[in-house]
């Protein structure tokens, strides 16, 4: 009996063409051996290499018809690979499974694969967005931000399974927080587009001049096309010219801003379209959106009129730029509901080096400098940290993107590590393969040389 439940997990997998991680478990176990680690090790031991043995072929089958989630992920995380950990995370909601499979956490970088599965219907694709939500409570004592800023960007979409699997990105995540992650979502849509037209009020010479206009349907005044900016647009690549391109921009005959796009729905299943403006409080003195409840909708004939009752010709100077930005679906309405799952925190070993004496780097202001205090290194990266950031009233602004540093093994061997994020009090830069943090010897920042013990 239990080879039969055994038989028909895997034909279920491979109908999927997904042998995950933890169905590899499961087989594992079936086959009377320990279950693996929770950290990918290094180097297969005798008994993993027997354990894998027994899977070969199913494993070998499955890669034949199309690759493995987890093997996608082995491609995106590349030699960083050994230092990911399994997951096991997991809800349901509306119908559609968020499941966790991997996650890394290196010093000042981490990164999270997470997949999506349609269970009933074909809601997803390769163009699916998730509107997603993270919290992480601050331990006592810990006045570091968890983290900087956060991206997902879609991997694959394998259709028979109607799964798709994406990679999470936290830039400046803090290893002083040992506490979950709580990572959830509240709407997913699939077919994602998006559409931005946009006119620069100055360089585009926009004027207080009327522009030629009529009246609607219901009595509103609207902007009539004008021939030059459509002739423009048609003359555009279909490819890449704006979906819901703007067709009419100024004052209209009412003494009020307008803003006319040609907006066509043809094959577009949902869409939530906006006009806005980015104007200066006084003239050349900050920006801001303008605000919806002052913005007036009138349907024409090929698209919408928008009219922004706050801006009149007076207002010409403090103009800076009108857009039609739009978001829409060609696949499917979103699908609203809560997935929300907690993540455990296992950072990668690193060590702790301080910088002796005085270290000073340069800023984007000459003659400027920051102190730098200390160093930590993992075997993926380097984080650089520094103080003495405050001049004035100002925050200083370190150049980090600039910096040429090196660092060198017992070996001989010098590693350059490629930068990939910063913010004032750090900046970080990764190593294109794994190093052995106990045989750095030394580290160059520009000419500044820092021995390691």
């Amino acid at each position: 009996m239990t080879n039969h439940r055994m038989r028909d997990e895997l034909d279920t997998a491979l109908g999927g063409l997904i042998f995950s991680p933890s169905m590899q478990e499961r087989v594992r176990a079936r086959c009377g051996a320990e279950p693996p680690p929770r950290r990918v090790p290094l180097r297969l031991t005798r008994r993993a290499a027997v354990v894998l043995a027994v899977c070969a072929a199913l494993a070998a089958t499955a890669l034949a018809v199309g690759p493995t989630l987890w093997g996608i992920i082995q491609g995106d995380l590349g030699a960083k690979t050994p230092y990911a950990t399994e997951v096991p995370a997991l809800c349901e909601d509306q119908g559609i499974r968020l499941e966790v499979r991997s996650a890394l956490f290196d010093n000042k970088i981490a990164q999270l694969y997470f997949s999506l599965q349609d269970l009933t219907g074909d809601r997803l694709d390769g163009d699916t967005q998730l509107c997603f939500g993270l919290e992480n409570q601050q331990e006592e004592g810990n006045d570091e931000m968890p983290w900087n800023s956060s991206s997902v960007r879609q991997l694959s979409y394998e259709s028979e399974s109607h799964t798709a699997l994406f990679v999470l990105t936290l830039n400046g995540w803090s290893t002083k927080n040992r506490l979950p992650l709580q990572f959830s979502g509240d709407w997913i849509l699939s077919g994602y587009r998006t559409s931005r037209d946009y006119v620069m009020a100055r360089e585009d010479g926009l004027s207080a001049v009327p522009l030629p206009s009529a009246a609607a349907d219901n009595g509103t005044t609207v902007l009539l096309p004008e021939p030059a900016r459509v002739a423009a647009w048609e003359a555009m690549d279909p490819d890449t010219r704006p979906v819901f391109p703007i067709t009419a921009v100024g004052f209209a005959s009412d003494g009020k801003l307008h803003v006319r796009a040609r907006i066509s729905l043809e094959g577009v299943i949902w869409s939530d379209i906006k006009a806005r403006v980015y104007a200066s409080e006084e003239a050349g003195c900050g920006v801001y959106y303008g605000d919806d409840e002052n913005v007036t909708q009138t349907v024409v004939e090929d698209g919408i009129d928008y009219r922004f009752d706050s801006y009149g010709p007076s207002d010409l100077n403090r103009l800076m730029q009108i857009s039609v930005e739009g978001d829409y679906s060609v696949h499917s309405a979103p699908v609203e509901g809560v997935w929300a799952v907690n993540i455990p925190f296992e950072a990668i070993p690193s060590r702790d080096i301080v910088i002796p004496g005085e270290l000073r780097l340069t800023t984007w202001v000459k003659g400027e400098t920051i102190r730098a205090d200390r160093i930590s290194l993992s075997p993926l990266s380097m984080t650089l940290y520094c103080s003495d950031l405050q001049r004035d009233n100002w925050v200083k602004m370190p150049n980090y993107q600039a910096l040429s540093v090196s660092v060198y093994l017992s070996d001989g061997t010098a590693v350059a590590p490629v930068y990939v994020a910063g913010n004032t009090p750090w900046a970080a830069w990764e190593f294109s393969e794994p190093i052995d943090v106990d045989s750095v010897t030394s580290i160059t920042i520009e000419d500044q040389t820092i021995p390691v013990p």
